[in-house]
């Protein structure tokens, strides 16, 4: 358990080089002149100004996931499958209260 958590590690050398192999994808996958239409455009403002709420709530929503799904932790689907569903369950979370008119002034 411990080498599976360490792979999600900022410090670790796998919480460089994922981060870094996806930047380097879209910088590559784009030029540099690219620009998203509006509807595309107004997406990535949406998913953008959600990331910071995404990056607080991740960690317990990893926790809950893996408890209810019995998602074993050095699987390969806790390594490849896990983050992409607890990015988009954070993300669909985060869009909701963003909407909640009390809340909207509170999540970043």
């Amino acid at each position: 358990m411990k080498l599976a958590r360490e792979v999600y590690n900022i410090f670790s050398i796998g919480g460089f080089i994922l981060p870094l192999g996806i930047w380097l994808f879209f910088q590559h996958r784009f030029p540099k002149t690219w620009q998203p239409n509006p509807k595309t455009g107004q997406w990535l403002k949406r998913i953008s100004g959600a990331s910071l709420g995404v990056y607080v709530v991740h960690e317990f929503i990893i926790q809950i996931v893996t408890h209810f799904l019995h998602i074993k932790p050095d699987s390969l689907f806790h390594l490849l499958g896990l983050p992409l569903i607890v990015w988009l369950i954070c993300l669909i979370i985060i869009l909701i209260l963003k909407r909640v008119p009390v809340l909207n002034k509170i999540i970043p």
